[in-house]
């Protein structure tokens, strides 16, 4: 099968996040006099979540606002994952168009994508202000397909959580888990399994088999 269009995740697919956002999600729980929430309560309930409140009695803007402050200062200087930027090159070299989804509200995202150079290779990115329904809802991938005019078919989400995997499958095309070795610290990867990914890699390098 042969993929030309390729839709990927920001935080913790293309870039190295996911020890900072904790970090940050961590700090602000305390100056919250919130204690007692470990390292696993934040991956699993509070990683990508966009309910009006968090389930341990606090109102989530205020609290994705504070954790936004602490990221902002060095979310743009955060490494992609090994391989990722050498690979974007080649793949926009064979003329994939490549798009990516994410979270992340624009501010924090637009400056990132520059300053990493993903910028030369995709088409657009997508923010958490883009769409009205955030993952696992499909409409980021829906709104991505419309802009680049392409079907389904000729699509692959590239994520590395279960909204991502959620948010491919129903949108009603292929996805790809990427299960670097750095974020085996915060998912294991039975639980993302769970969510039926299309194909599975370890190295950013195996996306280029798996699209064509």
């Amino acid at each position: 099968m042969t993929y030309t269009t390729i839709l990927f995740d920001w935080d913790g697919c293309l870039a190295n996040t996911l020890p900072t956002w904790l970090q940050a999600c961590a700090e602000t729980f305390r100056e919250l006099g919130v204690e007692n929430v470990s390292k696993q309560d934040i991956v699993e309930q509070v990683f990508g979540w966009h309910g009006e409140s968090l389930r341990f009695g606090i109102r989530s803007e205020p609290y994705w606002q504070s954790v936004r402050s602490k990221m902002s200062p060095s979310y743009a200087d955060i490494e992609l994952h090994d391989g990722v930027l050498e690979v974007l090159r080649r793949l926009h070299r064979k003329g994939k168009q490549m798009v990516v989804i994410s979270s992340a509200v624009r501010t924090l995202l637009s400056t990132a994508i520059e300053r990493q150079g993903v910028d030369r290779f995709i088409h657009f990115y997508l923010g958490a202000e883009d769409v009205e329904m955030q993952k696992p809802h499909p409409q980021g991938v829906e709104l991505a397909l419309r802009r680049l005019c392409r079907n389904r078919k000729d699509a692959v989400m590239v994520g590395d959580s279960k909204h991502d995997l959620e948010m491919g499958n129903n949108a009603g095309i292929a996805t790809v888990l990427h299960y670097p070795p750095a974020n085996t610290d915060f998912y294991t990867l039975e639980s993302l399994i769970k969510y039926n990914p299309s194909y599975i890699i370890h190295a950013f390098e195996e996306l280029e088999c798996v699209v064509g």
